[in-house]
């Protein structure tokens, strides 16, 4: 009995023993894959979106792009479900959206899309998701206003991206902050139908009481002293030009300028 004991133990010690040795051997003869520090795996990312006369412009870039040549792809605004086709050009991977009133009301938008290409000769694809700033403004100010032989000179600055019309300005007014008084006070509207383009423009608008189809107007002074401050009352509106829509809106402009 005990020899067979001797026996079983022994055996079983042979076999651990050679079970290590296995694990060894082939621990030894696996080959290592080393990874340098600047190898990168390519990854795309919307990388800016602006607005302009053109468009809303969103730039893709591809990191890591030593072994990844861009052929082309598609992009989508997920805001709007807007999809389009990226472009390639000199360095760079781009898309162009025709604008849209949702973009007035967004701060951010979210991006995502496909760029697809070759990676080291292969047919690969990169997918996706990115979230941009988006900073579409469109400001029309007074920029200064001017008396002259009883008529009111304004110069209207406008910024924008799209195309504008100043249909009309209603029951425009001006008075002098120091005095607490009228300056120059009409009742109705003036109409005007100005065609402003996409861009930063500057433009000077006559209020001529003696005009053919002027509305009530009372003017109290003859010129505007460079000493006071002058507070412009000017309800205006507007038309928004979009490429697919238009959009009618009224806006009240308040400026103190000096005289």
């Amino acid at each position: 009995m005990r020899n067979n004991l001797r026996t079983y133990f022994f055996l079983v010690s042979i076999l651990v023993l050679l079970s290590f040795s296995v694990l060894i051997w082939e621990y030894e003869t696996t080959p290592t894959v080393s990874i340098s520090s600047n190898y990168g795996i390519p990854y795309a990312e919307a990388s800016s979106a602006i607005a302009g006369s053109k468009g809303l412009m969103i730039n893709v870039s591809v990191v890591n792009s030593e072994a990844f040549r861009p052929t082309g792809g598609t992009i989508k605004i997920i805001e709007t479900g807007q999809t389009a086709n990226l472009s390639v050009g000199k360095g760079s991977l781009y898309a162009v959206y025709p604008l849209s009133p949702v973009y007035l009301n967004l701060t951010h938008i979210g991006v995502k899309g496909e760029v697809r290409g070759c990676f080291y000769g292969a047919p690969g694809d990169i997918y996706f998701f990115s979230i941009c700033d988006l900073n579409l403004k469109i400001n029309i100010n007074v920029s200064s206003v001017h008396l002259h032989n009883g008529a009111l000179f304004i110069n209207l600055s406008t910024s924008s991206p799209i195309p504008l019309i100043i249909n009309a300005f209603y029951n425009v007014s001006l008075a002098n902050d120091n005095t607490h008084t009228y300056v120059f006070n009409s009742i109705g509207q003036w109409n005007l139908g100005a065609k402003i383009p996409a861009g930063v423009h500057w433009q000077i608008f006559e209020f001529n009481p003696s005009a053919l189809g002027s509305p009530s107007t009372w003017v109290y002074s003859s010129a505007l002293s460079p000493r006071s401050l002058y507070t412009i009352y000017l309800p205006v509106s507007v038309t928004y030009v979009y490429p697919n829509e238009v959009v009618n809106r009224t806006l009240l402009l308040l400026e103190v300028l000096r005289g």
